[in-house]
């Protein structure tokens, strides 16, 4: 569904596979850099489907929604099918629809990852049958199944593949093409748009998209390095022949597919029937265990009386009184009794069992909290605003931190899990971004320089930003680099200050899952600065690489 109007002036394209860094040493752009290009250039709608992850999603929605851009939440997994010999994986990318294919998309995930050795996630076909219920797919990229065997001149297969995920997607399945000016992508995209009619099915244009602008080119290579441990002179054929896999705008892709627009219009027509969008959502919190004939407003009411006598006694004033109806009546209205009930349990259990605990952050201004004892400090007393916390004009649920003594955490995650269910309970895991240093390490690494040159580079960097460091490498070598043409200077005019992907948590890179593609032409070598062994001396052309890289 697009937003407000923009359905008017669509301008003939949506791309519907996109990748930010959020996949892994893969994606070049972040969710927010990929939203705003596509507003540049007139998107109604944008997919975000990032290699077996739902991490950049939060983030895409809200840039998203600030743009006006129409967020279509997505993933590109990988399936194993059964094989004679050894399984077969492969790529396919599918579009949450509605609620359920939110949901199923994020049952896949989960299950390809506890489902697979570290590193390798996969689903099964069986798998993917029992939860294809609101999704959309594509076939994917030259690694999905159909494609590959397209690729490989089998056409006959490729259609009886193309009929198993139509079964199993119940018709809701495209025929992806693409065509970033590579001879082999056209005869493998102009067989796909043949098996897809010949199979009754629609065929889509995307670009398969990596960066936000062309010039993330620059970024995407040293990433490709990184995930495949050399150093990019020796990358040869690994790395993309071009700087074509960025998001581009109608004009440009119907230039690239004048002489058959159709798969255009599919982008539009599947935009349109993938209406579910992140602010659907709402917490579904367990329910917490109430006495007979008590509502969780009534039972955290008294829970907060005895703590307010515990804490104030005789002493207690009329201004901490009418903080706590004032905090009370909020809750009420936004109905969370229950959560704070449910919070309140588990410090509750903490306490008892001797494991300390404290309550931090925004909950710090809540008497509420102070009164049921998950925080300490008594926000009357201080000042503290509660609306910073929580109030009616903030329509989310609020965050309460507590921090437990981490050798007695696991006892706390036990309980949590034995007295709410494991379907109510999840780990959070983060997503750590290149800081100034490590971004400098490793941008080094995969140019070839050494192990000391790299450290001596790191000195220079920013504490905490990539970005600065680009910046501060690049003010020294921009001048004489423009000067000289140097192709290194063109690259840090380019590329500095991209920094900030996402660094792997462990495990293989995404795209060494699946079958091998048909051999690639050889492409022209890539315009960088060869490098000796050990690489050259300290030097500004040796900032202006790195600054490029970053």
């Amino acid at each position: 569904m697009f937003p407000d109007g923009a359905r008017d002036a669509v301008s003939g394209y949506v791309e519907l596979h996109c990748h930010s860094f959020f996949s892994l040493l893969d994606g070049a752009s972040s969710p927010e850099e990929l939203v705003a290009r596509a507003r540049e250039l007139g998107m109604p709608a944008l997919a975000l489907t990032d290699h077996n992850d739902l991490g950049g999603a939060v983030r895409f929605s809200q840039a998203a929604r600030e743009a006006g851009v129409g967020a279509i939440i997505g993933a590109e997994v990988v399936v194993e099918l059964a094989a004679r010999r050894s399984p077969f994986f492969t790529h396919l990318s599918l579009l949450a629809e509605s609620a359920e294919g939110y949901g199923n998309l994020s049952t896949l995930i989960t299950r390809a990852r506890m489902d697979s050795p570290r590193g390798a996630p996969a689903v099964s076909l069986e798998t993917l049958a029992r939860h294809a219920g609101g999704l959309h797919a594509l076939t994917g990229c030259p690694r999905g199944w159909v494609p590959s065997l397209a690729a490989a001149g089998d056409l006959r297969g490729a259609r009886e593949a193309a009929g198993t995920l139509a079964d199993v997607f119940d018709g809701r399945v495209a025929v992806e093409c693409w065509d970033h000016g590579l001879a082999e992508e056209r005869r493998t995209s102009a067989a796909l748009v043949r098996v897809a009619r010949a199979a009754g099915l629609r065929w889509v244009v995307t670009n398969d998209v990596h960066y936000a602008r062309a010039g993330g080119r620059v970024v995407h290579d040293v990433l490709s390095c990184l995930r495949h441990a050399r150093p990019l002179d020796a990358m040869g054929t690994r790395l993309r022949p071009s700087g074509e896999w960025h998001l581009k705008g109608a004009a440009q892709m119907a230039r690239r597919w004048h002489h058959d627009p159709a798969g255009l219009r599919a982008t539009l027509e599947i935009a349109e029937r993938c209406r579910f969008r992140f602010e659907e959502l709402r917490p579904s919190l367990p329910r917490f265990p109430l006495p007979p004939g008590v509502t969780a407003d009534e039972y955290l009411a008294r829970l907060v009386e005895e703590g307010a006598s515990e804490r104030w006694g005789e002493s207690r004033t009329e201004s901490q009184s009418c903080q706590l109806a004032h905090e009370l009546s909020i809750i009420t209205r936004l109905g969370l009794a229950g959560y704070f009930l449910i919070v309140w349990d588990i410090v509750r259990f903490a306490r008892r069992e001797g494991i300390l605990c404290q309550g931090r952050g925004s909950a710090a201004n809540s008497v509420v909290c102070y009164c049921l004892g998950i925080t300490a400090v008594d926000p009357v007393r201080m000042g503290l605003l509660f609306e910073r916390f929580l109030s009616d004009d903030r329509q989310e649920p609020p965050d309460i931190d507590v921090d437990f003594a981490h050798r007695e955490r696991e006892r706390v995650l036990q309980y949590v899990y034995e007295r709410y269910g494991r379907d109510h309970a999840a780990m959070v895991c983060e997503h750590i971004t290149y800081r100034g240093k490590s971004a400098v390490r490793d941008a080094a690494r995969a140019l070839g320089f050494s192990v000391e040159q790299a450290n001596a580079l790191s000195l220079l960097s920013d504490r905490f930003s990539a970005k600065a460091t680009a910046e501060r490498l690049r003010a020294g070598v921009e001048g004489a680099a423009a000067a000289a043409g140097d192709a290194a200077g063109k690259a840090v005019m380019a590329a500095a200050g991209a920094g900030g992907a996402t660094l792997p948590a462990g495990g293989g890179p995404p795209d060494e899952i699946g079958t091998p593609r048909p051999e690639p032409v050889t492409p022209p070598a890539p315009d960088v600065v060869r490098l000796p062994a050990g690489g050259p001396p300290r030097d500004a052309a040796t900032d202006a690489h790195v600054a490029a890289a970053l």
